[in-house]
């Protein structure tokens, strides 16, 4: 597909397109009669019939896009953030509301899978939450109107919801290397993430990519505050490449020196024994994990090609559940190593 959004696809091209549309609403009488319904798929609500376009701004403070409307009397603001892959950072939503707290609506538009916690963030800060299925529907109706409405239509179809149909496919019909392109992995953990959100005391979301330019991600389920000194303890999923292979690993994580690595490596062996109860219950195959590392260390290794999507989808969760709440309970082993 020769699509110019398939080959500029930086964040400030969507900020650029939308703040052209909303232009064009304000100038072209036959595109207006999209308006109503395009705002209402956008879940722009609370503006009546008659309502139109004043002015569209980009980078207003650092903020994406604000569309002023002028409903009858009143004028009527709306702040969109825009994301293609990125996620939110520095608290920016938080930022951007009160910097303009008079707005009618704060949108939280984004292109890529939107996950788990994003979606808490966003709705903290009262923002709507726009996905790319959201803007495929508004844009729907009139996404022949002309070329450049036309291409960000399919770009928006073919670039981020069929391929993201096509992924999850992938997944459910076992094929490990789903797991090479970000969206498998996120889908996966967020998840896991949301089915045990408030039955563990603490999660974490993180997603990146290594030196390589492969993607990583994971889940933080567990922490234990000062474990080791001033030093604390973190229990995590993590989706990762290793000799060609994409796998699930439980990991324990602590930023410590030599002198606690004898104490590490004894609550290890218990957390190792913990892990492998609890999945000697199931279906799933586990492989050795390495004995190498010092902050990081493997607890249990599940890989993809060794294990079926629903098989993992069955257990993961339950498996996850029971290990925080013995980790929890846990006393205190070789403390006097």
């Amino acid at each position: 597909m020769n699509n110019i959004f398939a080959i500029a696809t930086k964040e400030l091209v969507t900020d650029a397109f939308f703040a052209w549309l909303f232009e064009e609403f304000k100038t072209d009488n036959e595109l207006r009669k999209y308006q109503k319904e395009f705002l209402s798929r956008l879940k722009i609500n609370g503006v009546t019939d008659e309502v139109c376009v004043e002015r569209a701004e980009k980078q207003n403070k650092k903020t994406d896009l604000i569309v002023t409307l002028k409903d009858g009397e009143e004028y009527k603001k709306i702040l969109f953030e825009n994301k293609v892959h990125s996620t939110i950072h520095s608290k920016q939503l938080k930022r951007y509301k009160e910097a303009f707290p008079d707005c009618h609506k704060y949108i939280y538009m984004k292109l890529g899978f939107i996950y788990h916690s994003e979606r808490k963030e966003a709705m903290k800060f009262g923002y709507d939450i726009v996905s790319a299925r959201d803007i495929e529907s508004a844009l729907h109706s009139f996404k022949n109107y002309n070329q450049i409405i036309s291409q960000y239509y399919q770009y928006i179809k073919c670039c981020h919801i069929d391929r993201c149909d096509y992924l999850f496919e992938r997944m459910k019909v076992n094929d490990s290397s789903a797991y090479s392109d970000i969206y498998s992995q996120r889908k996966f953990l967020s998840d896991l993430h949301e089915s045990i959100y408030n039955l563990v005391e603490y999660t974490s979301f993180k997603s990146k990519a290594n030196n390589g330019g492969t993607p990583w991600t994971h889940l933080c389920v567990a922490k234990k505050e000062a474990k080791y000194g001033d030093k604390s303890e973190y229990i995590f999923w993590r989706i990762d490449k290793k000799s060609g292979r994409y796998y699930l690993r439980l990991n324990q994580y602590s930023y410590i020196g030599k002198s606690f690595k004898n104490k590490k490596m004894a609550e290890l062996a218990v957390l190792r024994e913990l892990f492998n109860k609890l999945v000697k219950g199931t279906n799933l195959v586990t492989s050795s994990p390495s004995n190498q590392g010092l902050k990081e260390s493997e607890i249990g290794l599940l890989y993809f090609d060794e294990n079926s999507y629903s098989e993992l989808v069955d257990n993961i969760e339950q498996i996850t559940l029971d290990f925080v709440k013995s980790y929890e309970k846990m006393s205190e082993v070789c403390s006097s190593v």
